[in-house]
């Protein structure tokens, strides 16, 4: 029986603890696999959820607060731009990262205002996230 290999960045105990935290909300496991692992490699602590409702969970539960949430916007249970809302209210302030294979035109009929809003459209290459998340990462002091 072949040893199981811990993850590389273990959200609750990340290697460098000073790390910006992101959470990558996603309901497709396979995308968001590779974004949780396109960020850790980054040097961002990374945790991961299939949808909103579990995203807003994590964000109240945890000890130390999120930098940025990266969110698909069509999700089961609650979407991405739910999420989003309830965000607004209970950490205004929070930098949120849609994604979605709709075109950003288009996100309106999915409840997205319009106006400027970080987008990322799928498929997306992992540079193109990389970019998207450091273009909206809080500076730190």
């Amino acid at each position: 029986m072949d040893p199981i290999t811990p993850d590389p960045i273990d959200p609750i105990d990340p290697i460098d603890p000073t790390a910006p935290r992101i959470l990558v909300v996603e309901d497709t496991d396979a995308l968001r696999a590779s974004a949780v692992r396109t960020l850790a490699a980054q040097g961002y602590t990374v945790a991961e959820a299939r949808h909103g409702q579990d995203a807003l969970k994590m964000i109240e539960d945890a000890k130390k607060p999120f930098d940025l949430v990266v969110t698909d916007v069509s999700m089961p249970v609650m979407s991405g731009y739910k999420l989003g809302r309830r965000l607004a209210e209970c950490r205004p302030g929070l930098p949120v990262v849609y994604m979605s294979s709709v075109p950003s035109a288009a996100l309106v009929r999915y409840g997205l205002p319009p106006g400027p809003i970080s987008y990322l459209q799928k498929p997306y290459l992992p540079e193109d996230l990389v970019r998207e998340v450091a273009a909206v990462m809080p500076a730190r002091a």
